[in-house]
């Protein structure tokens, strides 16, 4: 009997960015036959730098971080005694002026358009999803998915592969609940980094009201500031009981006395909204997008205030692929080689 591979998915940045990046890793290890590993061992959402992924869901494919092999046939070669660093640890030691950039990620992790690598252990992260990357590799039980879009294979992968974990399914149920039977509005505004256009989305708001005199608004934002203004112009606003930064600024971890308080809160938002009948979001924001993919929202309910969101998939698919072939070559200089590999 052969001995297992893996592909380990490392999270790295915010929840968007890491469920994007861990339905990647699943799918890959599908189309493999690697074992899946999953592992957000850092500070972004922990105060003790543990890894914080089997608090929030139970994995239908994946195994434990504590299945980590320890072995030197790894890929990429700069993870090599080093499988328990975090992302933005080698980030900061291999690339720290790129650290930001939405493609750094591709340096650091394994190929996935290839499912013929020979080492054991092939390790990943990524900001966005890899999906067509590894649309070559769809055949046999996977045959059909050649004719779905991105959305639609995401919702299958997370379907299939994650689920969120049983005490906080409870506590977002028990919300629900409580908010009666009245159809909701999700809108969500995210202000604190990458800011949305609150003033299209209100006017959204306003129309959709009109349509929809019974329904509830459920806000889901990352700033205090939106929330207290969403309660001054509409009456009946709803929103989850969540802490805000006093700073204002991306999300605030560093001042959160309880990181992983920023993740849970994130998560019941999102799966608030992903069960909303009508939606209000711009979905180059992750957590916009992921209401999509973690619920079922039909697309006539979904109200997309991203610019250029008209633009055919395709095209969009198109433009992305241009610019990431464009940087690939220069952003491999980063890294340097094995023989050049910075202390850690």
């Amino acid at each position: 009997m052969a001995a297992p591979k893996y592909v380990l998915v490392k999270g790295n940045a915010g929840l968007g960015n890491r469920l994007y990046a861990a339905l990647s890793g699943a799918l890959y290890a599908r189309l493999s036959g690697r074992r899946l590993l999953i592992d957000w061992t850092d500070w972004t959402y922990s105060n003790d730098g543990s890894n914080v992924f089997t608090r929030f869901f139970v994995s239908r494919s994946a195994g434990a971080d504590d299945e980590i092999p320890d072995t030197d046939s790894v890929n990429p070669w700069m993870w090599r005694g080093h499988l328990r660093t975090s992302p933005f640890d080698m980030l900061m030691a291999h690339a720290p002026a790129v650290r930001h950039d939405p493609l750094a990620g591709l340096v650091f992790s394994f190929n996935p358009s290839r499912l013929d690598h020979d080492e054991e252990l092939l390790v990943m992260w990524s900001y966005n999803p890899l999906i067509n990357r590894m649309r070559r590799h769809f055949r046999g039980a996977l045959a059909a998915w050649q004719h779905l879009d991105d959305l639609a294979i995401l919702r299958h992968l997370m379907h299939d592969a994650l689920e969120l974990h049983p005490s906080l399914a409870t506590r977002i149920a028990d919300i629900s609940r409580n908010w009666g039977d009245a159809p909701r509005i999700g809108v969500h505004v995210r202000q604190t980094d990458k800011r949305t256009n609150l003033r299209l989305i209100k006017d959204r708001v306003a129309a959709c009201q009109k349509r929809l005199p019974e329904a509830r608004i459920f806000l889901a934002t990352d700033s205090g500031q939106v929330e207290e203004e969403f309660r001054r112009d509409y009456p009946d606003v709803l929103t989850a009981p969540k802490w805000y930064p006093p700073s204002g600024t991306l999300h605030g971890r560093e001042e959160c006395p309880d990181r992983s308080l920023n993740l849970a809160e994130a998560l019941i938002d999102l799966y608030l909204l992903a069960g909303c009948a009508h939606l209000i979001i711009d979905s180059s924001s992750s957590l916009g997008h992921l209401a999509l993919v973690v619920g079922s929202t039909p697309p006539r309910t979904v109200i997309d205030v991203r610019s250029g969101h008209r633009l055919p998939p395709w095209l969009r698919q198109v433009a992305w692929d241009t610019y990431s072939f464009t940087r690939w070559g220069i952003r491999r200089r980063w890294i340097g080689t094995p023989q050049h590999q910075p202390r850690l």
